[in-house]
C-alpha cells in the first residue's frame, strides 16, 4: 500500500516580507483559533490512509500556539495511520519559536525543523522585511538543539539585493557551524504583485547575473566539502537527512493535503482547496469539505509532471522505472534534444540514467520547459 505525505497549510505569520507571494497573511487570536477548528474538522473528512511524512508549512506554522499545533497533529493521528518512523516537520520563523515551544514540538513527536533563516546578515533581512534579526535566528538554533532536534534544516537565500558573493559565503559558513542536517538554499525571485516588484523590477541593487551563478557554485563547493550531497537543485543534505516529505512531490508520490489553497494528489487525481479564508472557514463550519477544484491528470500530464520533477533530483530519471511506469521510452521519445543536450556538456546518461551536470543545472528550468 502507498505511503502518503500529509501537508498541513498554516496561513499566518506575523508580517508579510516584502519579497512573499505565498498565501499568508497576520491574523488576531481569535482568526487562528477558528481557523485551527477548521482545519481540525478538515482532516476529520479525509479518506483515512498509511502516513509516513506530514509538514507544517506556511505563512509561519510557528505563530500557532504549542497547544493549536498539537490539537490538529492529535486530528492527524485519530484520523490516520501513522508509520512509527514517520518524518514530521515543521517550519518555523526565529522571531516566534523559543526554547518552551520548540519542547513541547519535540514532546509532540515533531521531529524535524525547517528554520526560516533566510540570512545572518542583518542588513539583508532588514530589505528582506524579515521579523527576526541574526542573532534570533542563532538563538533559535541553538535552542533547537537543546531542546532535543537531531534533524534541522536551515533555509538560507541568495541574490539578495546589495549582497555579495562574499556575504553570501559568509552566510554559509555561519549556518555550517551550527552543524546543521539540511539546508535548502535558495535564489531570491522577484514576484508579481509583491513590494519587492515595485522596488527591484528593474533589477536595481540585484547581484547580477554572473554574481548570482558563483554564488549557486559556491554553495555546492562548500556544501560538498562539509560532507553534504546535493540531492535536488535547492537543496543540500547529511546522508540520511534529506526531506523524505519534499521526495514525494519530486518523485510523484501521494500525498493528502488540509488547510487554505492546499493541494493534495493521490497518483492520479489533483486536488485544490478554495483560497478564500472566509469561505475556507464557512465551508467547513457548514459541514462542506473546502475543495474548489480536482483535476483528473492525463497520462500525458503525469508524464510531464514526473519529467518536471524527477530530472530537479541529483539521480535524475531511471529510464527502465520511466518506461514502467508509462509505457515508453524517454531517451527515444526526446533523444535529439537529449543527445544535444549531453554533446554539450548540459546532461549525462549513465546507468540506464539520465541526468543533469552541474552545469545544466544552471539552466535546467529552459531545459525543462523544452522537453515538455
Amino acid at each position: 500500500m502507498n505511503k502518503f505525505g500529509l501537508y498541513l497549510h498554516i496561513p499566518f505569520c506575523v508580517k508579510k516580507c516584502a519579497y512573499c507571494d505565498f498565501l499568508s497573511a497576520p491574523a488576531d487570536e481569535a482568526m487562528r483559533e477558528r481557523y485551527v477548528s477548521a482545519l481540525v474538522r478538515e482532516i476529520s473528512m479525509q479518506p483515512p490512509q498509511s502516513i509516513d511524512s506530514i509538514f507544517f508549512g506556511g505563512g509561519t506554522p510557528s505563530v500557532l500556539t504549542a497547544a493549536q499545533t498539537e490539537r490538529i497533529l492529535d486530528a492527524v493521528y485519530a484520523r490516520h495511520s501513522m508509520e512509527q518512523d514517520a518524518e514530521i516537520t515543521t517550519e518555523c520563523n526565529p522571531a516566534t519559536a523559543d526554547f518552551n515551544q520548540l519542547s513541547a514540538y519535540r514532546k509532540m513527536g515533531i521531529n524535524r525543523l525547517s528554520i526560516g533563516v533566510q540570512s545572518f546578515c542583518d542588513a539583508e533581512l532588514k530589505l528582506l522585511g524579515r521579523v527576526h534579526d541574526s542573532a534570533a535566528a542563532k538563538a533559535c538554533i541553538t535552542d533547537a538543539k537543546k531542546a532535543g532536534f537531531e534533524n534541522i534544516n536551515l533555509d538560507l537565500m541568495s541574490g539578495i539585493p546589495k549582497q555579495t558573493v562574499e556575504s553570501f559565503e559568509e552566510n554559509l559558513h555561519i549556518a555550517l557551524s551550527y552543524e546543521p542536517t539540511h539546508i535548502s538554499a535558495y535564489s531570491l525571485i522577484v514576484e508579481p504583485d509583491t513590494p519587492f516588484e515595485k522596488l527591484y523590477a528593474d533589477g536595481r541593487d540585484l547581484p547580477d547575473e554572473d554574481a548570482e551563478r558563483t554564488m549557486y557554485a559556491r554553495t555546492g563547493e562548500i556544501l560538498d566539502a562539509h560532507g553534504f550531497v546535493h540531492y535536488e537543485i535547492s537543496n543540500y543534505a547529511k546522508s540520511g537527512f534529506e526531506s523524505r516529505h519534499n521526495l514525494k512531490y519530486w518523485h510523484c508520490s501521494p500525498y493528502l493535503a488540509a488547510g487554505l489553497g492546499a493541494h493534495g494528489f493521490d497518483g492520479s487525481v489533483r486536488t485544490e482547496n478554495v483560497r478564500d479564508l472566509t469561505q475556507y472557514l464557512r465551508m467547513l463550519e457548514g459541514g462542506k469539505a473546502p475543495i474548489a477544484q480536482q483535476t483528473k491528470l492525463t497520462q500525458a500530464d503525469l508524464a510531464s509532471e514526473y519529467i518536471m520533477m524527477a530530472l530537479r533530483l541529483k539521480e535524475g530519471i531511471s529510464l527502465s522505472a520511466f518506461f514502467e511506469k508509462f509505457g515508453y521510452d524517454f531517451y527515444e521519445a526526446h533523444k535529439k534534444k537529449l543527445e544535444l543536450y549531453i554533446q554539450n556538456g548540459f546532461m549525462v546518461c549513465k546507468d540506464g540514467r539520465i541526468a543533469f551536470t552541474k552545469k545544466g543545472i544552471q539552466v535546467s528550468n529552459s531545459i525543462l520547459c523544452e522537453l515538455i
